[in-house]
């Protein structure tokens, strides 16, 4: 006679894949992540982040127009303690005051690089605008916020 497999309950599942860093309190999530180094969990049938899960073990759902944020910028940690809720404005809000937004060519839309700006700013003087933005394949404009330092502040 076949014996039904045992089925653990997701809560329990869900302790198997989290270790305790015992400087930071972070609870690090050490099973499947995403690019962004957040833990994805199955439970319930559905694929959840983990550390909405977690949320929602502790806490319970999550609205639907709110989003679990990490106060210690640790994608891996579930550690509920760590969470908060919050708006998407919340989450901008929270990413800009900690210096944590892309920039520059950090950003998926930038054809430019840092080496490049700092060459276009040393150059301002010897091209226009449009010859830069020629040269860069940007626009006109576009070197003038460089030059100006209206964008790419950072360097």
């Amino acid at each position: 006679m076949k014996r039904k497999p045992q089925v653990i309950p997701p809560i329990e599942r869900f302790r198997w894949y989290f270790r305790i860093n015992l400087v930071t309190d972070c609870w690090n999530w050490i099973g499947a992540k995403n690019r962004g180094g957040y833990g994805y969990f199955y439970a319930d049938k559905r694929l959840i982040a983990a550390h909405r899960f977690s949320w929602e073990i502790l806490y319970g759902p999550i609205p639907e127009n709110l989003f679990c944020l990490h106060r210690c910028d640790n994608p891996a940690c579930v550690n509920p303690s760590h969470l908060f809720l919050g708006t998407l404005q919340d989450n901008r809000r929270d990413c800009v005051s900690k210096n944590r937004q892309a920039k520059g060519s950090e950003t998926n839309k930038s054809s430019l690089t840092d080496k490049d700006i700092v060459d276009i700013r040393r150059l301002k003087n010897t091209f226009t605008f449009a010859e830069l933005g020629d040269i860069y394949d940007v626009s006109s404009e576009a070197i003038w916020s460089i030059c100006h330092r209206k964008s790419w502040k950072h360097i």
